[in-house]
């Protein structure tokens, strides 16, 4: 600890000799500096700097209050002891008014210690307090300053919402002088559609003490502006607070977000308009499509009734073929699976434009026997009609072995087969078609060659678009675009590659994919169900071929079968007799099927009844259900169809 640093102002030495001893005898530090005259007392005062000053009430023949008072201008907080003898109580008193710490007598200088460490104690705390004050004051000048040169208005108001205190920023953003501002009802100025809301939460009873809020404000020339403030609430005292306010003007930000809104809204106008605009044209497109679609189902019945007719028409002109059990075998198989394709192509209809549904008939297949068939069925086509025009063309196949993968075999029988007619109709003069399959990258490649006329690259980009033809009236365009609508439903691709003169290569690319790589999806392998209950039928159809196939299909499996040609026949032998089943048509003269089923549910409402229409695949499509029909089925019936329902009618185990 540094030595006190002590001045004595004291004309007698003897007495100078006294004091010095006292305080050394007290055991205090200090550096000691003794001065008989007030001659150079402020040189020596700056030269020493002591930290307590002692002298005499006269030192020589100058006023001891007088030298207080010259240093005081030096030092205003200087401490001053007077030791002195005893003189009048007024002097003392006057001395210790004007500043002096303590008055010590010289004939108690025993009391001088104490008074020096009190004087240096109030020196202390008194340098402390200074330099709070002045922190204080220097923060108080900086908050100033950055309040008073802040963009943001700044206001303090009561809790009444009067104005106590307003930034400068007042008159810059709002035009009002800050004298004319303070003392006003800031409410006065808010937005009546804003007011409530902002009285709320500026006054209201919350119990947040910090919060924000947005309204309107009156400018001193009449225009409106949008502020933003974030607010904090000061209690003085329970019951009473004061709100700080930061507001900011954000007009600006409110006619960009109306801007914006305002685009929006129009966008959302035009897109509905054009939306209209759309559906319309989507709508003539669709008028204007069914000629063309006319065109395009006789044309694809036409491809799946020849293989049809043209084996049956064998068989009938040919008898001696018939002893040949096996090609008969092979000519009535083919004879089956071209009906079956024809089964698909209403369906096909949709293949361009449809998504993979989750009930898709896939199954495990083999591409390269799938290729061999459509090249069978197309026979008629590509050789014997060919050849009567006097046109040669060939068709090979050079398939590599091929894993067993999942897929509807018909849709890509019925892709190939277009395909091979797209190419025989390209050959005029005739050509080669040739079907290559291998594996690469975990992908079937199929590639279908044709040495035919080829096409110019506007032809080849969009020969996949849906009526596109460049066949004229005779060219429906869903061919090709069915062909892509299979191949994308099968997670696969196709390039087209062509010139003119150089024919066309088809590159199809199907993953392999196994049952569990479908999800959600229905991989069909089934044989005929076995029906075990057998039951009295009653068939309605005015059709009599339909009657008699589902006749031979019912009475095969040991159930009676009763028959009839419309609604009104049906309900006469439906009352005279009791069934187990009732298959009706749904399109019918004189009562139709929906009609018929609501009759028969009124009488039985517990019977099962099967409604096999010709409209079974495009009502499923649109998800129509005819009410009181428990099973919906589609024409043509097939025989694992028929047995899968009666199964589920009867409950019969499935095997």
């Amino acid at each position: 600890m540094n030595p006190v640093r002590i001045l004595l102002l004291e004309k007698e030495a003897q007495d100078a000799k006294l004091v010095e001893d006292e305080l050394l005898s007290s055991g205090l530090s200090i550096e000691f500096k003794h001065h008989s005259n007030p001659d150079n007392l402020l040189e020596i005062f700056d030269s020493f700097q002591p930290d307590i000053i002692l002298l005499d009430y006269m030192v020589d023949s100058m006023p001891g209050l007088e030298i207080m008072t010259q240093i005081r201008k030096q030092n205003p907080r200087q401490p001053f002891i007077f030791v002195s003898w005893e003189i009048h109580e007024s002097s003392v008193i006057e001395a210790l008014k004007n500043g002096a710490t303590d008055y010590i007598f010289k004939e108690q200088l025993s009391r001088l210690t104490l008074s020096v460490h009190r004087a240096l104690r109030e020196a202390q705390e008194q340098h402390l307090l200074d330099r709070a004050l002045e922190e204080l004051r220097q923060s108080e000048e900086y908050f100033r300053s950055l309040i008073e040169n802040a963009g943001d208005i700044i206001l303090v108001l009561d809790q009444k919402g009067i104005v106590r205190y307003a930034s400068p920023s007042i008159t810059k953003n709002l035009g009002y002088a800050i004298d004319d501002f303070v003392g006003k009802n800031l409410f006065n100025y808010i937005h009546a559609e804003d007011l409530e809301g902002a009285k709320y939460v500026l006054t209201g009873d919350l119990e947040k003490k910090e919060f924000s809020v947005e309204f309107r404000f009156r400018r001193a020339d009449g225009t409106w502006r949008g502020l933003e403030s974030l607010n904090k609430r000061v209690h003085e005292n329970p019951g009473s607070f004061k709100i700080i306010m930061n507001a900011r003007d954000i007009t600006d930000r409110i006619l960009e977000q109306e801007a914006l809104r305002e685009s929006i809204l129009r966008h959302l106008k035009t897109q509905t308009e054009l939306q209209k605009t759309q559906q319309k044209i989507i709508q003539q497109e669709r008028i204007a499509a069914i000629g063309q679609m006319a065109s395009g189902i006789a044309h694809d019945f036409s491809n799946a009734l020849m293989p049809i007719l043209g084996f049956s028409e064998i068989l009938i002109n040919r008898p001696e073929s018939m002893k040949d059990l096996e090609k008969v075998k092979k000519y009535v198989e083919m004879i089956n699976t071209s009906a079956r394709d024809a089964m698909h192509i209403v369906s096909g209809l949709r293949e361009f434009y449809r998504q993979k549904e989750k009930n898709e008939n896939l199954g495990v297949m083999n591409i390269n026997k799938t290729v061999d068939e459509a090249v069978l069925l197309t026979q008629p086509k590509w050789k014997e009609e060919a050849s009567a025009k006097g046109v040669s063309i060939r068709v090979e196949t050079k398939l590599e072995p091929i894993p067993e993968m999942i897929g509807n075999e018909a849709s890509l029988r019925e892709l190939f087969t277009n395909l091979i007619f797209n190419a025989v109709d390209a050959m005029p003069k005739g050509g080669l078609i040739q079907f290559k399959t291998s594996v690469e990258e975990g992908q079937v490649l199929v590639e279908i060659l044709d040495t035919g006329l080829g096409m110019d690259e506007q032809t080849r980009q969009r020969c996949l678009e849906p009526f596109f033809t460049t066949k004229g009236k005779g060219g429906t365009g869903l061919g090709l675009s069915m062909v892509y609508g299979v191949i994308r439903r099968h997670d696969g691709t196709v390039d087209v590659k062509s010139k003119l003169g150089q024919g066309t290569t088809f590159l199809i690319r199907l993953p392999i994919k196994s049952a569990v790589d479908f999800e959600g999806t229905i991989v069909q392998e089934r044989k005929p169900e076995k029906v075990c209950k057998k039951m009295n039928v009653l068939v309605v159809d005015d059709e009599a071929r339909v009657r008699d196939v589902l006749t031979e299909y019912l009475s095969g499996d040991g159930h009676t079968v009763e028959t009839a040609p419309d609604g009104n026949q049906a309900l006469k032998i439906f009352g005279e007799k009791k069934f187990d089943l009732v298959i009706t048509d749904r399109a019918m003269p004189q009562m139709s099927g929906d009609q018929l089923v609501k009759k028969i549910r009124e009488v039985s409402p517990t019977i099962p009844l099967v409604m096999l229409t010709g409209f079974g695949e495009l009502m499923k499509a649109k998800g129509e259900h005819p009410e009181g029909v428990d099973y919906l089925l589609s024409k043509p019936l097939t025989f694992e169809a028929y047995r899968e329902t009666l199964a589920r009618v009867n409950s019969a185990p499935i095997s």
